[in-house]
């Protein structure tokens, strides 16, 4: 009684499986995609905005803060003598690094 489609049922069963395993594969492949191009697109946005942002501004570079080291920072300016001493000599600039 029920022999009569058992063929036809493990054909279409199989055909269903396949079809899962082949779009979760699929929709993984989407989000990983989606989620990349999602990084790359605000990685480029904030740079473009910091680009314009500070393209007409003064901005000050520390040379010799707690951590850096820098070739000249060890000689005082004599044209800027510094107060502190010789370890926080004001930077006029290194030739190995141009600030």
């Amino acid at each position: 009684m029920f022999a009569k489609g058992t063929s036809r049922f493990g054909g279409i069963w199989k055909e269903c499986l396949g079809l899962v395993v082949l779009s979760s594969g699929l929709s993984a492949v989407r989000e990983y995609c989606s989620s990349s191009l999602t990084l790359v697109f605000r990685h480029k946005l904030t740079k473009h905005i910091q680009d314009l942002y500070f393209q007409d501004m003064n901005y000050y570079h520390i040379a010799n803060a707690p951590g850096r080291k820098c070739a000249c920072a060890a000689q005082p300016s004599p044209a800027q003598p510094s107060p502190q001493g010789a370890a926080f000599a004001v930077c006029t600039g290194c030739p190995s690094r141009p600030f």
